[in-house]
């Protein structure tokens, strides 16, 4: 026996025994709640309709460019600012040269324009990328050309300087540090004009020598396939022009 009191709330009716409450872990689970016994069978029902719906329900929905961002990162790859599929992006298209990275079979594809939403050809991509070749090349060989000049400048300059008369009778030791200086200053100009025609001959003359002469020729080797090309378009064009004009 303990002191312990035992309080009961009394009830509405007097005449009405009161029920005891049902425990929690008897009553019905339905999306993490726990329901009462006298849930109806259309609560129940209802319950039953929704949950299957919300499992399903698809994730925030993503916008068109940022899932091209996330279909370009997975399909493709940048290697010095050139931009290759990889192998399995594209799984259906033949390689042409396929144990190589070649123009031919990853850098011929079309591109959005960035000023709207037009595609630039790959035709007109390789022929951008290659009139940028040819100014880097001639930016580049007018910059050596420069250099030379500037060497050869600083070179004659220095040399011009080491044979000025300037303390020529002064002897002991202040005769002699002069002439030492004036002869650091002819070595000098030396090191400054080799350095020069080493420029000249082998970085300014190959470069004239792949811009100029090896680019005609390699351009004679096409000219005669590319006429051929010309005259096929020219026929398929005055064929299409008889078809319509049948038409």
């Amino acid at each position: 026996m303990t002191n312990e009191t035992t309080w009961r709330r009394p009830s509405l009716s007097a005449e009405v025994p009161q029920r005891p409450l049902a425990r929690q872990s008897s009553s019905p689970y339905a999306n993490g709640c726990h329901s009462s016994p006298r849930t109806s069978l259309t609560e129940a029902a209802d319950v039953a309709l929704r949950r299957p719906t919300m499992s399903k329900q698809p994730p925030g929905s993503v916008s068109p460019a940022r899932r091209q961002i996330r279909e370009v990162k997975e399909t493709k790859i940048t290697i010095n600012c050139v931009t290759f599929p990889l192998p399995g992006g594209s799984p259906e298209q033949q390689l042409l040269k396929p144990n190589e990275w070649s123009y031919c079979d990853y850098f011929w594809t079309d591109k959005k324009d960035p000023q709207g939403t037009t595609s630039v050809a790959g035709f007109e991509v390789l022929l951008q990328k290659q009139l940028k070749g040819k100014q880097m090349q001639k930016e580049m060989s007018e910059f050596i050309h420069e250099r030379i000049k500037i060497e050869e400048e600083y070179a004659k300059n220095l040399s011009k300087l080491s044979l000025s008369p300037l303390a020529a009778q002064d002897e002991g030791t202040l005769g002699e540090a002069w002439t030492q200086l004036k002869k650091s200053l002819h070595d000098e100009a030396e090191v400054h004009l080799k350095f020069s025609n080493k420029l000249h001959s082998e970085v300014e003359k190959p470069l004239l020598t792949f811009r100029c002469d090896n680019f005609k020729k390699d351009l004679k080797k096409y000219d005669h396939h590319i006429a051929d090309l010309r005259k096929q378009l020219a026929s398929r064009y005055a064929s299409v022009e008889k078809v319509w004009s049948l038409t």
